[in-house]
């Protein structure tokens, strides 16, 4: 039941941040008026953190189960990664979109998202290499583990030089 919940919370993150954000950028409504910028960088940032990745993390713990051909990992440590990813985009978007304390609130959850980063890939590292030494399915998860953790870098990073709302172009 934890992957068809952490599936429809992606999906409802999706759903109604991400296209509440996405229609008011598109039609200019609302907050969109004055802040279209910010709107439209923190519409991008929850659809990447709290629905692909919730997604793709979720999804990754069922697979990860049938290529180790072994038990889940914890309850506990699945929810936990799962919802400080979700929950770090909630709040990253939320502080783009407000003005008075975009940046500690970015940065705040820029810190979630990494920590659930983090939590993932410590959790795919210590999976067992299969015989032969070179085990793709393992591969797979241990690179794109390594990209997601990157990517959560970048965007503490970037979310350390929020102006505004906004995150300078050469960063998004």
């Amino acid at each position: 039941w934890l992957f068809a919940a952490a599936m429809a919370t992606s999906l409802a993150i999706a759903a109604f941040g991400g296209l509440v954000l996405g229609i008011l950028a598109a039609t200019g409504r609302g907050i969109a008026r004055s802040r279209w910028t910010e709107i439209v960088q923190a519409h991008g940032g929850l659809q990447l953190w709290g629905w692909v990745a919730v997604f793709v993390t979720a999804l990754s713990f069922e697979f990860i189960v049938r290529f180790n051909q072994e038990g889940p990992f914890s309850f506990r440590s699945r929810v936990s990664i799962l919802g400080l990813l979700g929950a770090g985009a909630l709040l990253s978007a939320t502080g783009q979109v407000l003005g008075h304390l975009d940046r500690q609130l970015a940065i705040a959850g820029s810190g979630l998202i990494l920590a659930g980063s983090f939590g993932f890939i410590w959790l795919i590292l210590r999976i067992r290499l299969q015989r032969p030494r070179v085990d793709l399915n393992t591969f797979y998860f241990r690179a794109g583990t390594a990209w997601l953790v990157l990517a959560a870098t970048a965007t503490l990073v970037s979310s350390a030089h929020m102006e505004s709302g906004i995150v300078p172009l050469e960063e998004t």
